[in-house]
């Protein structure tokens, strides 16, 4: 009788066991899978099993589309200190690259546009930002897109919203969509 206690105790925790070993991805989310220690594979959403031991689960990318707003203040050519608002959508496209080549791929792509809002406006005085503004968030999308791109990101759009200079000059920015 002992040993039959046992033996469905052992089950029982087999079982459990077992159990944790099945994952179940949501909806735009891709889980990145280690086999000891090194890539193996990336799940899509649904039901699935790792390996007892020897498998698992790295992170989680979320694959929706997230927002970054700007508000920043930037010295430009004509030595003015402005402040700029911004927004910028992105999303992941290669969850693996996201996930190994940097370590938090949401933070290094808001640096990563950032400093790409930083070198262009400061390579311009306000009445030339005035006039192109569209032009401008063109540049900064295509240049912030080379170097996120390694990363599996993709920026989708970016718009200036507003420049504040030293007599609270204010433009307005139609979103890009």
């Amino acid at each position: 009788m002992r040993g039959a206690v046992w033996v469905a105790l052992l089950f029982v925790v087999l079982a459990l066991y077992l159990f944790k070993r099945v994952q179940v991805v949501p909806m735009q989310t891709a889980r990145i899978i280690e086999r000891l220690g090194a890539y193996s594979r990336t799940l899509s959403p649904g039901v699935h099993f790792l390996l007892p031991i020897i498998e698992r689960k790295r992170e989680d990318i979320d694959l929706k589309e997230w927002q970054v707003h700007f508000h920043e203040p930037i010295i430009l050519a004509d030595s003015l200190l402005s402040t700029v608002e911004a927004q910028m959508w992105a999303s992941v496209v290669d969850p693996v690259a996201a996930a190994y080549q940097v370590s938090d791929h949401v933070e290094a792509t808001r640096m990563a546009a950032l400093t790409s809002l930083r070198h262009f406006l400061g390579l311009r005085i306000l009445d030339d930002i005035t006039s192109s503004f569209h032009e401008i968030d063109g540049l900064i999308r295509s240049h912030t897109n080379e170097v996120v791109t390694s990363w599996g990101i993709q920026i989708n759009r970016f718009a200036m919203t507003r420049i504040t200079g030293p007599q609270d000059i204010q433009v307005l920015s139609l979103i890009h969509i």
